[in-house]
């Protein structure tokens, strides 16, 4: 499939907000994969399952900056750090993860306020 470049969207990450959008992320998958673990398996939505390789890697993503972060010396960055969301990444983030998140995090408003970029274009469910 063609990837739509020109509706990539970036967002600026503050120090700790990649860990803390890679662990909302990773709170889906983990269900995903727990419920394919039972002994009576949990079928997956199919949107989610198309969605599953776009939030795998831009958890990959955010994960290794989050090691970055982890791992620097001295005093922790001022400026944030620019990160680029694919258009698919970012549909991923919204319907899949941001409905699910339990607690209004700043980085998923932050992707929300991107998404109204791609609104022409893209239809959101209406859970606003």
């Amino acid at each position: 499939m063609h990837h739509f470049a020109h509706l990539d969207q970036l967002i600026e990450l503050e120090h700790g907000e990649a860990r803390q959008l890679y662990w909302q992320i990773g709170d889906v998958l983990r269900h995903v994969a727990m419920g394919a673990q039972r002994p009576t398996p949990r079928p997956v939505d199919g949107n989610l399952f198309l969605a599953l390789p776009a939030l795998q890697r831009v958890g990959q993503r955010l994960y290794r900056l989050a090691q970055r972060e982890a791992n620097a010396i001295g005093p922790p960055r001022q400026r944030p750090r620019r990160f680029r969301l694919k258009a698919e990444e970012l549909v991923a983030l919204m319907l899949h993860v941001q409905p699910q998140a339990t607690s209004g995090l700043v980085v998923l408003g932050k992707v929300q306020q991107k998404s109204l970029n791609l609104e022409s274009l893209i239809t959101f469910p209406a859970s606003r």
